[in-house]
Formats: structure tokens, C-alpha cells, sequence
């Protein structure tokens, strides 16, 4: 992008900024914008940036397309009324089960972003910074070299407290996946 065209972008933008910078913004993220990569990389960079520009960002998740496979596969018919779907008690523990899994998803690559973020910090454990490394998280480098959502992370949590909720979720994760006794 030429100067002229950044400057043209600010100005522009300007505005905005200010009429939003400290207000609480709630970003309703349909389930069918989750199944597409490209798009939820999108999505993921657009809350980021608007984090970095002082909005407060509140993600309400949808998950219409993963619910209605779950309750596909376990024999539960859906039932809608005005675009809306009745939820019987079946139906709730079944959203509430898929809901729960973007929840840890999302937690995950919050975390190990912020740790990824965190080279030679000696308060990140060896056995989380192995575990982070191996995560997939998005890269979107900007015109300084950072990484918009790892950036974010970094200031906004601790080492240690970061290091201590890391070995919790890798332990949810172990558990998750031992076979049962």
C-alpha cells in the first residue's frame, strides 16, 4: 500500500477509532464462518486488530452446522420455529458438548501463542514451550515483523500464570485422551 493510500485509510478510519476506542463491541461468530479456514483466520485478525485498537471484544460463538452433525449422528431431530432452534433438554446437552470444544480450542491457541511469543523467558517450562511450539497458530505478520495475534497475547498476560495455565490445559488434554480404566 503507497503513503498516500495509508494516509487516505487513517483518516478515514480515524473516526472510528475514536468513536470506539474503550467501548465494549459484541461480535456475534456465526458456526458456518467456522468451518471455513481462510475465514476464521480473517475473523481472528479483524478481533485482534480491533483489540490493539482499544475496543473491548465480546465473541459470542455460534455453531449451527457442528451442532446439527452431533445431533445427526446421535439420532436427534432438530426442530426450528422462525429461523430458531427449539432446544429440548436431547438438543441442549448436545449443543452444550460442541460448544465446549471451541471453548478449548480457542483457549488453546491463546495459550500457546502467548508462550510462542516468549523466547528465552525462562518462567515457560521446557515440557509447555515444546507443547506450544507444536501448535498451529495463525501468522499474521504486519509491516513490523509481529505477529498481530501473538503480539496481543504477550501483553496481555504473565509468564508464570501463563506457564501455570498451560500445565493445566495440557493435563485436561492428557486426560482427555487416556483410555479409560
Amino acid at each position: 500500500m503507497k503513503n498516500e493510500e495509508m494516509a487516505r485509510l487513517f483518516s478515514e478510519a480515524t473516526p472510528y477509532i475514536q468513536k470506539y476506542h474503550g467501548k465494549t463491541m459484541v461480535v456475534k461468530y456465526g458456526g458456518n464462518a467456522m468451518i471455513n479456514e481462510e475465514l476464521k483466520n480473517a475473523v481472528m485478525n479483524d478481533l485482534v486488530t480491533l483489540t490493539l485498537l482499544g475496543v473491548r471484544v465480546v465473541l459470542v460463538h455460534g455453531g449451527g452446522p457442528a451442532i446439527n452433525e452431533m445431533l445427526k449422528k446421535v439420532g436427534v431431530e432438530s426442530h426450528f420455529a422462525n429461523g430458531l432452534r427449539v432446544t429440548d433438554d436431547a438438543t441442549m446437552e448436545i449443543v452444550q458438548q460442541v460448544l465446549a470444544g471451541y471453548g478449548a480450542e480457542r483457549t488453546r491457541y491463546i495459550v500457546a501463542a502467548a508462550i510462542q511469543v516468549r523466547d528465552g523467558d525462562a518462567r515457560i517450562s521446557p515440557q509447555n514451550r515444546r507443547w506450544a511450539d507444536s501448535v498451529r497458530t495463525i501468522q499474521d505478520i504486519n509491516a513490523d515483523g509481529y505477529d498481530k495475534a501473538v503480539y496481543y497475547a504477550n501483553l496481555q498476560s504473565h509468564s508464570g500464570l501463563i506457564d501455570i495455565f498451560a500445565s493445566r490445559l495440557r493435563q485436561l488434554e492428557r486426560e482427555k485422551t487416556a483410555p479409560e480404566r
